[in-house]
């Protein structure tokens, strides 16, 4: 299994890697986080599965203001072993979808904070799913 700092180092320059990986995130950090998810759950309409998004703005308004090594994930996301996004392409294949509109794409995307996963949309998706759904 692949961590972080991998994924970091497969589509970041090595400067980018080394402030990933030397980074020491603090409480203010953390509550700056919080404050910034916060604030673009209450100003984003609740829509669900909009994971890219949400996590695409939640990582430019902290990159934006602050020093913290912010990176926007993709991928699978599996819970007991259940599907909830599962796409099975393989990571070429998933790059080139994000380099254009791909609305049929079915995998998930988070943001890392230095390293601590957040998830600012997963909830908006599961509320969405019918009441007996499994979720």
């Amino acid at each position: 299994m692949r961590t972080m700092q991998d994924l970091i180092s497969r589509s970041y320059s090595e400067e980018e890697t080394m402030r990933f990986s030397e980074y020491k995130i603090s409480q203010a950090d953390k509550g700056t986080i919080v404050q910034a998810g916060n604030d673009i759950l209450k100003n984003v309409p609740k829509i669900p599965f909009a994971c890219a998004l949400m996590s695409a703005l939640w990582r430019s308004v902290i990159k934006d203001n602050t020093t913290i090594p912010t990176h926007v994930v993709a991928g699978n996301l599996l819970m007991n072993s259940r599907k909830i996004f599962y796409n099975n392409d393989p990571s070429e294949k998933i790059q080139q979808t994000f380099e254009t509109s791909n609305y049929s794409w079915d995998g998930h995307v988070w943001v890392s904070f230095a390293g601590i996963i957040g998830d600012i949309s997963f909830f908006r998706s599961a509320y969405s799913k019918p009441k007996d759904h499994w979720l």
